[in-house]
């Protein structure tokens, strides 16, 4: 079987604003927030082996990777790079538990781009992007 490239997730719609490190609200909202993202996540992950066929599991969970960020909005607001990362925890914890990444500290996971880009549809959407790195040994 042939080693697996890149992941290309695709989620219809932008992380939750309860998730931002800046959010105002009660720790169980957040975590039942967290939860429904996690199942977006979820539904991702399918559909994404749906198209390509299931994991082979010589090449999962992926030792090391590199995950980058789209994020397509409808309008030109002003947008922090960084809390939408921070909003995408519950994402990795996702790919950690279905057994796609080894980890999602920075042992396993490289941080690459962080993209917006406007006008583009479906908006809103969120593109997981994970390439293994390759690993030495």
């Amino acid at each position: 079987m042939e080693r697996v490239r890149e992941i290309r997730l695709f989620i219809h719609s932008l992380p939750p604003r309860e998730l931002s490190p800046n959010a105002r609200v009660h720790w169980r909202v957040k975590y039942s927030v967290a939860e429904a993202w996690k199942t977006l996540v979820w539904v991702a992950i399918q559909e994404w082996m749906q198209t390509y066929g299931t994991l082979d599991p010589s090449q999962f969970p992926i030792p090391k990777a590199r995950i980058d960020y789209i994020f397509q909005t409808a309008t030109r607001h002003k947008r922090d790079p960084d809390n939408y990362v921070a909003m995408m925890k519950p994402a990795l914890d996702m790919l950690v538990q279905m057994g796609i990444l080894a980890g999602d500290d920075g042992e396993h996971l490289t941080l690459g781009d962080v993209k917006f880009v406007v006008g583009v549809e479906p908006a809103p959407a969120t593109i997981i992007v994970l390439r293994p790195d390759e690993v030495e040994g």
